[in-house]
């Protein structure tokens, strides 16, 4: 069955995992570049991914980096079977534009930042695309010799790092101001405006049939929605109970994201242009960066973004 939702702790670790950031503060733009006097926007389609994978404040920039995200991880993975395979030990994890769309289609953040767009259109919360990941199968080779489990060891702790330090050095500076960005998330949740229009939320689903227990939030929601279908007798079943309360809950959720997507917009404004000359400085490398790990990973061009 596929997830409904994913939490805010767990979203902040997959992003930090899968973009491989790490603190790094008060980056200088590359190649001398002055410093513009506030952000005008990111400066690319990878850019913007880039951004919006760390600072998303709308189903739409989730979205857009959720490209991001889904691109490097995929890469990374491709790059390290690349490597392990180098070194004797045979691994495939194929990478291309159609399997990374498939994973960012599997990519939702129902809780904090649900499509309904995509909802409405798909009668799901998380598309099924038959695509998804499962990430590179364990490198192979003989069963119970020690020492070529010691070698595979020993390499594949040469090729993590090699996979991902293309873009570690990149958007390292940016991990933190992720971090910021999602704590002024919650305090858009915790606001008086977003309160009343989680009530009205609870209000319209309880009409519905949903249990008060179960109403009161998003989240809670999603999960009562996940243990009928974990009742349900059958594929087919789960696919009818979900595509029933999809059309309970596009609707019933639809002014409480408007008011959060407005508010974290609001927010979102001046917390870039504080923090631009980080921002600017991770945009002016991303390219080189993205270039480096698809030749490493031996993937086609066009599964970049602007490709």
């Amino acid at each position: 069955m596929l997830s409904l939702a994913l939490s805010r702790v767990s979203k902040a670790s997959a992003m930090i995992g899968t973009l491989c950031l790490f603190g790094l503060s008060g980056c200088a733009l590359a190649h001398g570049s002055p410093s513009p006097a506030k952000y005008s926007g990111a400066s690319s389609p990878l850019a913007t991914e880039m951004v919006y994978s760390a600072f998303p404040a709308t189903a739409a920039q989730w979205a857009d980096g959720a490209r991001f995200s889904m691109t490097v991880r995929d890469l990374e993975r491709a790059a390290w079977a690349r490597c392990m395979t180098a070194h004797g030990f045979s691994q495939q994890a194929p990478v291309s534009a159609a399997s990374i769309a498939g994973d960012v289609a599997m990519f939702q953040d129902n809780t904090q930042l649900p499509n309904l767009a995509l909802m409405a259109r798909t009668g799901l919360f998380v598309p099924a695309t038959g695509f998804g990941s499962v990430g590179p199968s364990p490198a192979s080779g003989p069963s119970g010799n020690k020492a070529v489990e010691r070698a595979m060891t020993a390499d594949g702790r040469k090729c993590y790092p090699a996979a991902d330090r293309p873009m570690r050095s990149v958007t390292g500076a940016l991990t933190a101001l992720s971090n910021q960005w999602w704590g002024i998330i919650g305090q858009v949740e915790a606001s008086a405006q977003v309160q009343a229009a989680t009530r009205g939320f609870a209000t319209c689903v309880q009409r519905h049939g949903v249990p008060v227990a179960d109403a009161g939030s998003i989240s809670a929601f999603l999960a009562w929605v996940t243990g009928l279908q974990t009742y349900s007798m059958g594929h087919s079943a789960s696919v009818v109970i979900e595509h029933h309360w999809v059309g309970v809950f596009v609707p019933c959720a639809r002014n409480l994201v408007a008011v959060r997507e407005k508010m974290q917009l609001q927010r979102q404004r001046p917390f870039l242009q504080d923090h631009y000359q980080e921002i600017l400085a991770a945009e002016d490398r991303v390219t080189t960066a993205m270039a480096t790990l698809v030749q490493l990973a031996g993937a086609p061009p066009d599964v970049v973004a602007g490709k």
